[in-house]
């Protein structure tokens, strides 16, 4: 059914609506200078786009970060969205309100695909922006906002949908090529568990709206098949951009390297059965002080039993199962049953350890093993729900036009629905107020269109407002945005920059299980645990930090035990807030309000141990964390090197100086000189990409002790220099402007032929 134009510029254009809905939905923030903080955004993805905003405006594009886990790769790092064209037009503001924009940004995408997708679906315009709206304002996109690569990623969901849903209708190139490049952007947002989904649903989907409409003959498909997944193919291409050196330092994580079984899983992160109520009255259980933030988030939550208001991620609002049940009385059954199955497989994978469905797709299904994560796969859950709600709200607001229905018939079926629900309610009135204003507005807008002729329109619009309002109201009310200050991580960081003054290019570890952040919401003082990242922002060196992909070799290190975590981290020092014993080898320092515990044995930048030794890499971290052995006399391969000496233990000691020259983000220089030639080892993370060059030539290196970069060198003066130069980066970039100039020139000559004016005969008159 098609619906006459609504009135009003808002509601006739979806770009004008969702613009204005999204600028609403974020007024505090861009508006009245407030940001949300919570979780991951101060912790993490907030010192790290200040580390980019800085490089950046520096005039560097950074590949690598030394101010986190002892150094590790930044653009490889896929949260961090380098190559996602979005990020960079929220890097121009400050980094609280950078945020904000891309909150808002992507807010408005989402709304808007899913406007695009539903109204291809054949829905009305009006059904459009229900089913948009829901979309937008469910209890993912706004929990995930901790997450900024998550949201992204999930406001690309219904646009992929969108361009396979033209595809497998009209099989034309330039939805293959759109498809192919929603794909990418979706994969470039910067979340896996996301893109996964996306790859597997996407690919369903397709495949079953594929089925039965091609009726070509068999010779022109396979032609048509094959120019479709060349266009699919080269629309998806700029992912690979991405792809390679996240692949590159995958394998090397502990993700890759040492894998966990789907029995090692975190059960806490599985979906409880006895949770899924929150889907409908989402604060039915959470106790009357708390946020939903702080009872998602608290501290107090053990690290093993996870939250228990994790289905708050599914909550779309009181009135979905009513609309899904309105669904199946519609004319498109099909896909009816298709999303149905599609949510309730999506729903049963984020169970997780509670259905062996989950177990069944981690063992057998490539790219689930990489995910630790199921109760997030909720995302294909809403995507499907939403989609089952617009067909619902289509086939209600359908109903009066139909011959012979009774129309208080019509109203008594919601009755039915929503009197024990409100009952229920009303048992905790104070948590259900939004859920109990959705049921009573929902009840008026659904009298006034089935019993009112004159009020259609009002009922309409209550009934919408039902759905929609009370999704607002829960997100406004879930995280609190504070003060943008709260990013001010300098300021906030009080004495901690002025201690670490000149400590470079020596690191130093946060002791963040008694380090303090103080931070301002509703009005009020609050500490949380020191947000590591903010190291980046400080240009500190951290040998810790946090990021869920963790090189093996640095695990291995950290777990060697102090002494070998200190010399091969070159660590100057320990920042703390407790006023702990006395660490030995270590002299405390007071900088209120932080202590700072400081390494008093000379540290070595870099050093020329006696010895080499060859011994097996499984026993490597056994032999470092012996009392007997110095680091600084003997080094460990865990193979025999192509080049120089094993052992040189018959020679004596060697005397060596080292002189910094430059600490760059992406290179070192160095100065040495050696009475004999010796191994060298550098204490900087041994990784692909890292090259040496000696007086001007460039030379081989081998990793020591588990960790570290060495280089074997001659007697006497060299120069040595160390540059992050991967073999990806140039092809990379050369790669990226090849697909764009060809993409534009193909796109400016299929438009010129279309527009070419035919020839036409003219006389004189």
């Amino acid at each position: 059914m098609k619906s006459k134009k609504i009135p009003g510029f808002l509601l006739s254009s979806p770009t004008a609506l969702y613009l204005f809905v999204s600028f609403i939905a974020f007024f505090p923030c861009l508006v009245l200078g407030r940001a949300y903080f919570d979780n991951d955004l101060l912790a993490q993805f907030g010192p790290w786009r200040a580390f980019l905003r800085d490089r950046l405006f520096r005039g560097h594009f950074p590949l690598w970060n030394p101010y986190s886990l002892g150094g590790e790769p930044f653009f490889a790092n896929l949260q961090n969205m380098m190559l996602y064209p979005f990020n960079y037009l929220t890097l121009p503001f400050p980094v609280a309100y950078g945020l904000s924009v891309f909150f808002f940004i992507h807010l408005f995408w989402a709304a808007l695909g899913a406007h695009l997708w539903l109204r291809v679906l054949g829905l009305s315009e009006n059904t459009c922006r229900t089913g948009a709206l829901l979309f937008a304002f469910s209890g993912f996109f706004w929990l995930e906002i901790i997450h900024p690569p998550v949201l992204a990623a999930y406001s690309w969901l219904p646009w992929l949908f969108l361009f396979l849903e033209k595809l497998a209708r009209e099989k034309k190139t330039t939805d293959a090529f759109f498809g192919g490049l929603s794909f990418a952007l979706l994969f470039l947002c910067g979340s896996f568990q996301v893109t996964l989904g996306a790859f597997y649903g996407g690919l369903v989907y397709f495949l079953f709206r594929s089925m039965g409409r091609d009726k070509n003959s068999k010779s022109k498909t396979r032609a048509s098949f094959w120019k479709i997944l060349f266009f699919l193919f080269w629309g998806a291409l700029p992912l690979l951009g991405q792809l390679i050196p996240t692949m590159e330092f995958s394998a090397l994580t502990d993700r890759r390297v040492s894998p966990p079984s789907v029995d090692q899983l975190n059960p806490g992160l599985s979906l409880n059965p006895s949770t899924l109520g929150q889907f409908l009255l989402p604060r039915f259980t959470l106790p009357g002080e708390k946020t939903m933030a702080e009872a998602i988030q608290g501290r107090e939550i053990p690290e093993k039993s996870g939250s228990p208001f994790l289905a708050n991620l599914g909550y779309l609002g009181i009135w979905i199962p009513f609309l899904a049940f309105m669904a199946f009385r519609g004319e498109k059954r099909g896909l009816t049953v298709f999303f149905l199955l599609f949510s309730g497989l999506s729903l049963a994978v984020c169970l997780g350890k509670n259905l062996p469905v989950h177990a069944f797709l981690f063992d057998n299904i490539p790219g689930f093993s990489m995910v630790l994560v199921p109760f997030r796969f909720l995302y294909l859950f809403i995507l499907g729900l939403v989609v089952l709600s617009a067909l619902g709200f289509e086939e209600w607001s359908s109903q009066n036009v139909k011959k012979g229905t009774n129309p208080w018939a019509l109203f008594l079926g919601p009755v039915f629905y929503a009197g024990p629900l409100l009952i229920i309610s009303f048992l905790h009135p104070g948590r259900n107020w939004r859920e109990i204003t959705a049921l009573v507005l929902g009840l008026a807008g659904i009298f006034l269109f089935h019993q009112v002729k004159s009020q259609k329109t009002l009922g309409s619009r209550l009934f919408q407002s039902a759905l929609i309002l009370p999704l607002l109201l829960s997100a406004w009310a879930d995280f609190t945005p504070g003060p943008a200050s709260n990013f001010d991580f300098e300021a906030n960081s009080q004495t901690i920059p002025g201690i670490t003054k000149g400590i470079s290019p020596y690191r130093v570890i946060f002791d963040t299980t008694h380090l303090k952040y103080p931070i301002q919401v509703g009005g009020r003082k609050f500490l949380v645990n020191y947000p590591q990242n903010a190291a980046c922002a400080l240009k500190i060196k951290n040998f810790g930090g946090y990021n869920p992909l963790l090189l093996q070799t640095k695990m291995d290190i950290t777990q060697a035990g102090l002494e070998p975590l200190v010399h091969l981290g070159a660590i100057k020092g320990i920042l703390t807030q407790e006023n702990t014993e006395e660490i030995p080898g270590f002299k405390k320092q007071a900088f209120p309000p932080y202590q700072f515990y400081e390494y008093q044995s000379p540290l070595a930048w870099a050093y020329a141990p006696e010895e080499a030794h060859v011994v097996p890499d499984e026993q490597m971290i056994t032999i470092l964390q012996k009392a007997d052995f110095d680091l600084t006399r003997q080094v460990l391969f865990s193979e025999p090197p192509p080049f120089g000496k094993i052992s040189a233990a018959d020679q004596g000691p060697v005397s060596f100086l080292c002189r910094l020259e430059k600490d760059g983000i992406e290179n070192q220089n160095f100065t040495l000189q050696l009475s004999r030639d010796n191994w060298v080892v550098f204490t900087e993370v041994m990784f692909p990409g890292w090259m040496a060059w000696v007086d001007g030539k460039e030379v081989p290196m081998v990793t020591a002790d588990h960790l570290l970069r060495s280089i074997y060198l001659t007697a006497g003066s060299h120069q040595v220099e160390f540059i992050y130069k991967p073999d990806w980066a140039l092809p990379i970039l050369v790669g990226l402007i090849l697909w764009l100039l060809t993409t534009l020139a193909f796109a400016l000559n299929s438009r010129n032929g279309k527009r070419l004016p035919k020839r036409q005969a003219f006389s004189r008159r």
